[in-house]
């Protein structure tokens, strides 16, 4: 069996994540799903990320240090480009990091300053053209529409992101954002939104069949508390 774990937004909080990766330390790897670094990235922080007893696999959200992002040496982990394939035990990862801007969307990249925590058209097709079934596990920032519900019923889902659902038709999708703790069956995609990594985490249980990977179930864990 491969269990791999998947944790919301983090805002700084490296201490619930490595208690969490202390008490996953036999997973695959800890899927972290943006707003991971807090500005500015300190080294003691950064310290305790490299120092995961597995390996951290994330995309960006919209509260980062950019700064820290642009410094191979500080930046932990494996931060995945949109487009890009991570693969581990049959596990197949992608992920696209960042929120939708619609005065933003259409323009070619690289965005400057602050702008660079959205994504935009050219992303959502990388990432879209590794499908269909290409991935087991997408992760954004942001939701699809049908995943979660804010107050008076509103769901914030976007657009784009309904867009690469339908084209890359992962077995799972992951993510954040809202802080919030959803889960839902968007046609064949098994949907999560994660709430803050403080407060309880994902675990995710699949087995090998053949060349391909089948998800066995999932639950939703409580984070250790501090002791």
């Amino acid at each position: 069996m491969i269990t791999v774990v998947a944790v919301g937004d983090v805002h700084g909080d490296y201490q619930a994540l490595a208690r969490i990766g202390e008490a996953e330390r036999g997973a695959l790897a800890l899927l972290q799903i943006g707003d991971l670094i807090a500005r500015p990235a300190d080294a003691a922080g950064m310290a305790l990320l490299r120092a995961l007893p597995l390996p951290l696999v994330w995309v960006t959200g919209n509260h980062e240090d950019w700064a820290a992002l642009d410094d191979a040496a500080v930046r932990p982990g494996r931060l995945l480009a949109a487009g890009e394939l991570w693969e581990s035990a049959g596990l197949r990862m992608a992920g696209v990091g960042g929120t939708h801007a619609p005065t933003w969307y259409r323009r070619d990249k690289p965005f400057p300053g602050e702008r660079r925590r959205h994504y935009n058209y050219q992303e959502i097709e990388a990432t879209a053209a590794l499908g269909p079934g290409g991935v087991d596990i997408l992760m954004a920032h942001e939701a699809p529409h049908g995943l979660v519900r804010l107050a008076g019923g509103r769901d914030p889902g976007q657009v784009p992101l309904d867009q690469l659902l339908r084209e890359a038709q992962p077995r799972v999708f992951l993510s954040g954002h809202h802080h919030r703790w959803s889960q839902a069956q968007l046609g064949l995609v098994t949907a999560f939104s994660l709430p803050l990594a403080a407060e309880g985490y994902l675990r995710l249980r699949w087995e090998t069949v053949g060349q391909r990977v089948k998800l066995l179930g999932w639950e939703h864990v409580v984070t250790p508390p501090m002791v």
